[in-house]
């Protein structure tokens, strides 16, 4: 075991609502954009440690969420699902409790989290990965087909290391010592992870090389939606940009994320209106004028789909931060 001491902050943060921007600075180094998918009141449990070998994120959720965007550019991220009532996908891949997932550098992410979902990643170099012997290729994202005996000891390295963060976040200073999250911890997940990637590597990358085209026309797709939710969408445009039928872009998205693209876009959608009611810059601005900047042209369809999805009707969102 290194016996250098390092200085780990850690910080904690907990949501008793859906929050966009939060959830966006939680995932800080990537470029991530979150949706709540399910109906009520959201809550998420978010905890972060940081030291010069890397860091370590865990996150809870009762909803299920979309996430969409970029991993972090400078760091390889070894993640685990250590809980998750039901399925999620990730690229168009199942994703189950117990399931160890792989993210290189800048790799794009299309993950729809099932309800209850526990994540933990660990955050780490190339360099660092391949000094315990394994080199991997650039823009890999992938849900490893570990054996059980490899996904149980990686679930208790994982629920160890969730149970040293949650004891020291309590602290004041959230500053300690690296052995007390225990670098032992680090290296184990390493051990663990390099063993269960090297069977897997070449699964993976059938699984991706089958699945690229797919992935490639969902995210031109959703770049599109992104660039132009405030406007109406013409079903013509995107079939035109992606050079397919309306049907082929269906049946990528419901591969990706179990879901239409309308279904999608409209999550989008309430998910930027959410932010932009939440923020104390937008109180001076009326309701109505957020709702059409996000591309909802029908302001009483609008409240009726906030209120459905967030429990809450747009006017109750605001008061809420007015009263902050």
């Amino acid at each position: 075991m290194n016996e250098t001491r390092q200085t780990l902050t850690v910080s904690e943060m907990r949501l008793d609502s859906f929050h966009p921007e939060k959830m966006e600075e939680a995932a800080c180094q990537s470029s991530i954009t979150h949706m709540q998918l399910g109906r009520g009141r959201f809550t998420g449990d978010l905890i972060r440690a940081r030291c010069s070998q890397g860091i370590l994120d865990s996150g809870k959720y009762n909803l299920p969420l979309l996430a969409v965007g970029e991993m972090p550019g400078e760091h390889i991220t070894l993640a685990f699902i250590l809980e998750a009532r039901g399925e999620g996908t990730l690229n168009g891949c199942t994703v189950r409790a117990n399931a160890p997932v792989i993210f290189t550098e800048g790799s794009e992410i299309h993950y729809r989290l099932a309800p209850g979902t526990h994540w933990i990643a660990l955050q780490i170099t190339r360099e660092l990965l391949e000094q315990n012997g394994t080199i991997l290729p650039r823009h890999l994202s992938a849900v490893l087909d570990a054996d059980r005996a490899t996904s149980l000891r990686l679930a208790r390295v994982f629920g160890q290391a969730v149970q040293t963060l949650r004891q020291s976040s309590d602290q004041d200073q959230r500053v300690l010592d690296a052995r007390r999250l225990g670098l032992s911890i680090q290296e184990c997940i390493l051990a663990e992870f390099c063993g269960a990637l090297f069977p897997a590597k070449h699964a993976a990358a059938k699984t991706r090389t089958r699945k690229v085209h797919n992935a490639q026309l969902v995210s031109q797709a959703v770049r599109y939606f992104e660039s132009h939710f405030a406007e109406p969408i013409e079903i013509s445009s995107v079939c035109d940009l992606t050079g397919v039928s309306w049907r082929t872009v269906q049946r990528a998205f419901m591969g990706a994320y179990g879901m239409s693209p309308k279904s999608f876009l409209t999550a989008l959608r309430l998910s930027r209106a959410r932010k932009e009611l939440l923020s104390s810059a937008r109180l001076l601005d009326p309701v109505s004028r957020i709702a059409l900047e996000c591309g909802f042209f029908h302001l009483g369809r609008f409240s009726g789909d906030y209120l459905e999805l967030y429990g809450e009707l747009p006017s109750d969102t605001r008061k809420r931060v007015a009263g902050r």
